[in-house]
């Protein structure tokens, strides 16, 4: 069996600490310039027809072919590391995967272009996890994970916003930021009237 191949960018991410934390998640994220996100090959791409979907069907596609439509530049990458030791059935791993997939999907980036490859770690589980249903365990989840994104969104749109406003000394034209000349308060003169 061959070895699985680790994409460098969520190894790193995997290392890192989380930026964003609630009580059971960690997000960590990495902004990616859209200039240098990866695009399919093009000796994957598909030529570009009226009826793509009944040749898939049919199987009249090359293997491995990305649609033409898909071929654009990459999409947010969502990683995620639910631990054994946290949710021991893949049962529930999985769930709480479709959860965070859908979670993330709704999330209210509005104008703001997302994080181009993100992980999200289960850091804790809720002792109380193991008796919950199902259905209630994934609306907890839901709430917690909404919630958490809402946070990566707000302090992502202050990122951009502070990275789009200049820093008020480099309309001077000086590097660095000259402080104030402060001068010391002189001592009184003890032979005056």
């Amino acid at each position: 069996m061959a070895r699985q191949r680790v994409d460098p960018v969520f190894a790193a991410l995997a290392r890192r600490r989380p930026t964003v934390t609630s009580a059971h998640f960690g997000l960590s994220y990495e902004m990616i310039d859209p200039s240098q996100a990866t695009q399919a090959p093009a000796d994957q791409v598909a030529e570009p027809a009226a009826n793509e979907p009944a040749r898939e069907a049919a199987g009249e596609t090359a293997p491995g072919a990305v649609p033409a439509q898909r071929a654009g530049p990459a999409r947010t990458r969502l990683g995620f590391s639910v631990p054994k030791r946290q949710l021991a059935r893949a049962v529930d791993r999985n769930a709480l995967k479709r959860v965070a997939r859908e979670a993330w999907r709704h999330a209210r980036w509005g104008s703001i272009r997302p994080p181009g490859a993100a992980m999200l770690k289960l850091r804790r589980a809720d002792g109380q996890w193991k008796s919950t249903t199902r259905g209630a365990l994934k609306k907890a989840w839901r709430a917690e994970l909404d919630e958490l994104f809402g946070r990566l969104v707000a302090r992502v749109r202050t990122e951009r916003r502070a990275a789009s406003t200049p820093a008020p000394h480099a309309e001077r034209g000086s590097a660095t930021p000259e402080a104030p000349k402060v001068t010391p308060p002189s001592k009184p003169n003890r032979n005056s009237p």
